[in-house]
């Protein structure tokens, strides 16, 4: 099943219906009616803004003053990016309600859960832009003001649940065998939070959008398994920032460069076999910027960059193990099904280059499955078996010792 959050891209004006639709976890309809519930509370000084932004690179106009919260916290305009980002982490760690940022990119949804601890002490946020000028300022400059509030948690749970992430983190960490920024250790934590994390398919549990619903109540929903990946590989020295579009969020990974994709929520299947041993998918392991955005629900907004590739499709999973098959052949695929099957994997799997290859291994599935039969007796194999289809990528994967 697809699995995915709904996620309200952030706009100027829109800046209340993101926060409410991102952090509170509604679908589709109850989006809609968020979206019609707080259209209209734009006030009509929020839509001079609109107008006075539009024509914003005429330095001569004078928009009126601007007055800023006196409870703001305000960070100025001559400060960096990376500033900001640390002086807005420091507010919302202290959980200050409002403040004020100059002249300064918009922070959206994504730039929050980025910060420590992906800020799970959030509950949501509203936000708006003015264009103007503050009594004694020479020139007009535009002013966010950003209002939070926080789920009702004393700092001292905070801090507590703090360690509770560290603690689950650690046991993920004590898992890989070196920080070396390797494919090894990118699948093994890749494959640990599958292990651990069932998607919440009711969006019930309060912090399913960060990283502590994701780590330690084992509940979360496309976010919380990309905080939880960028909060762990930030801990091994990685950079594995989040990637996102109107509906998904995935991660972005730093090798062999930036512009190569993870989505480890598509890969957990929730599924186990009779063992209690998960299926894992790994049709989202390493994916190129023309994959993923060929993909429903992917396609890449925020600041990802576009860089030339080098070495990407030796990191995918099929191209790493050898699984990648050029053309239809079944003795190839019977070889790898045995390779897998000597490594006592529970699931075999195939990508096919071609369409029509792969059109012929869908063909499998008729006559009760009976296309699977050569494949599972070269092996010794007489027992129930499970399957997948993924259209996105052409895999196949067979799933062994499913429960009855």
């Amino acid at each position: 099943m697809v699995k995915t959050m709904k996620l309200t891209k952030i706009t100027v004006l829109t800046a209340v219906i993101m926060a409410a639709v991102l952090l509170s976890g509604c679908g589709a309809d109850e989006a809609v009616s968020v979206v019609q519930e707080l259209a209209g509370r734009i006030t009509g000084e929020e839509k001079q803004e609109e107008t006075a932004e539009a024509s914003s690179e005429d330095s001569g106009v004078f928009y009126g003053y601007v007055e800023i919260p006196e409870e703001a916290v305000f960070i100025s305009g001559d400060s960096s990016y990376e500033e900001v980002k640390e002086l807005l982490s420091e507010a919302l760690e202290d959980m200050e309600t409002t403040v004020c940022v100059q002249n300064h990119v918009w922070f959206d949804t994504p730039d929050f859960y980025e910060m420590p601890y992906s800020t799970f002490w959030l509950e949501d946020f509203t936000a708006r832009r003015f264009w103007g000028k503050r009594k004694g300022d020479k020139e007009n400059s535009s002013f966010d003001i950003y209002e939070f509030r926080y789920y009702d948690l004393s700092k001292s749970e905070i801090r507590t649940m703090k360690e509770e992430i560290d603690a689950a983190a650690k046991e993920i960490i004590d898992t890989v065998t070196s920080k070396e920024p390797s494919w090894e250790n990118l699948k093994k934590v890749h494959d640990e939070l599958c292990r651990r994390i069932t998607y919440d398919q009711t969006q019930s549990e309060p912090h399913c959008h960060d990283l502590y619903g994701a780590l330690v109540s084992h509940s979360a929903v496309c976010s919380g398994y990309a905080c939880a990946f960028t909060h762990i590989m930030n801990e091994l020295g990685f950079y594995c920032p989040l990637s996102y579009s109107d509906d998904h969020a995935w991660n972005r990974v730093g090798v062999p460069s930036y512009d190569e994709y993870i989505d480890i929520t598509w890969d957990d299947t929730d599924m186990t076999d009779r063992n209690g041993d998960p299926y894992i998918d790994y049709s989202y392991f390493f994916l190129t910027r023309e994959e993923c955005e060929s993909i429903d629900s992917h396609s890449i907004q925020g600041m990802d960059p576009y860089v030339e590739m080098t070495g990407a499709q030796a990191y995918n999973y099929y191209s790493h193990e050898g699984y990648l098959l050029q053309s239809y052949s079944e003795e190839a695929i019977k070889d790898m099904f045995q390779r897998q099957y000597d490594k006592k994997l529970n699931m075999l799997t195939v990508r096919f280059v071609k369409e029509e290859d792969y059109q012929i291994a869908k063909s499998w599935q008729e006559n009760d499955c009976e296309g699977f039969f050569p494949f599972l007796s070269a092996l010794g194999y007489y027992d129930l078996f499970c399957y997948w289809y993924n259209d996105n990528v052409r895999t196949v994967m067979i799933g062994l010792y499913p429960k009855e």
